[in-house]
């Protein structure tokens, strides 16, 4: 069982603003993990069911999402794989406590 609430507030924690995380197995969304829509009040946060199906791969999709919001950048940075392992890493711990 995914624990939806507990990952919204860590992530809320970690960008500072409000986030939805959303679900979707909408084939439009059938070549992408995850996606975001950011600006510095809030984010919205859409995971891809067909993929993201464990807490793992969900984790990993919601962290690569924080990197854009954290970085204000819709790319991928040169620092970008480093902050995403961090961020996974973050968010795991947190919501294994």
């Amino acid at each position: 069982m995914i624990k939806w609430l507990r990952l919204k507030n860590i992530c809320e924690e970690i960008v500072d603003q409000d986030i939805t995380i959303s679900l979707s197995t909408s084939n439009d969304l059938a070549v992408v993990n995850s996606v975001v829509s950011f600006d510095n009040q809030q984010a919205h946060i859409i995971l891809n069911g067909l993929f993201c199906k464990g807490i793992p791969q969900i984790v990993k999709a919601v962290s690569h999402e924080l990197v854009h919001i954290v970085l204000n950048s819709a790319g991928h940075p040169k620092d970008f794989e480093e902050k995403w392992v961090y961020y996974e890493t973050k968010i795991l711990e947190k919501y294994k406590q």
